[in-house]
């Protein structure tokens, strides 16, 4: 009452931005996809029977591999001390090794046996996330260019394996009924929209560690509706 209308430049204005542009991101990114995909419905009949699994698994990916991305960003930025080192370092790493990781999902190693890149994921995830949180301080003294290098050698396997999931469901649903590609490649577009604005309000409420945990249960869930589609 005594602040009147003048309350609001008294809170952190990021912190109600974020929320401002989560709230805009869920309304408007299921309106753009959801009323053509409502449309494309009633006009056929589609014979591809798990396309909700599928819908589920892709958006899982896109929201998991944005958090992965964003809980190395902060990791990076506290250990190079520097935003734009962290940012290059990790979205160069991350882009790169994930293309080749895609470029190596259509081998017949991955294709026989595609529960391998989810394992490699949980493992690699497991073990990254107890050097950067547990050994973090310790490593706030090296040169910048042996931290960049540590950085490089953790996040390269771990993208590698994170560019498979995508184009293995992709190349499934592209034999049932490529209807549905670019459908799912847009549920993928939209909640790597939402993530970074999702991730932040995570990180900025519970930590860097359970934004990372999501991230892990994310694409063991995915995993679990890839073995769904898998069977039917």
């Amino acid at each position: 009452r005594t602040l009147g209308t003048e309350w609001l430049p008294f809170l952190e204005w990021g912190f109600v931005i974020l929320w401002a542009t989560l709230l805009q991101a869920l309304v408007l990114a299921p309106l753009l996809i959801l009323v053509p995909l409502i449309v494309i419905e009633r006009r056929k009949v589609h014979p591809f029977s798990c396309r909700g699994n599928a819908f589920v698994y892709f958006a899982s990916l896109g929201l998991a591999f944005m958090f992965i991305e964003m809980g190395y960003l902060q990791r990076a930025v506290l250990l190079l001390g520097h935003p734009i080192y962290a940012f290059t370092l990790v979205i160069s790493v991350l882009l790169v090794s994930s293309g080749f990781g895609s470029l190596f999902s259509s081998t017949r190693v991955v294709q026989n046996r595609t529960w391998m890149p989810f394992v490699a994921i949980l493992c690699l995830l497991g073990s990254n996330l107890f050097v950067l949180e547990y050994q973090g301080l310790s490593l706030l003294a090296l040169p910048l260019f042996a931290k960049s290098m540590l950085l490089t050698l953790l996040l390269a396997p771990l993208a590698f394996c994170m560019g498979m999931p995508f184009p293995i469901a992709l190349q499934q649903i592209a034999t049932r009924d490529s209807d549905y590609i670019p459908w799912v490649w847009g549920l993928n577009g939209v909640a790597s929209v939402i993530a970074p604005v999702m991730g932040s309000l995570i990180i900025i409420s519970l930590g860097y560690v359970p934004l990372m945990l999501i991230g892990v249960m994310l694409y063991a869930g995915a995993y679990a509706l890839l073995r769904r589609m898998e069977t039917r």
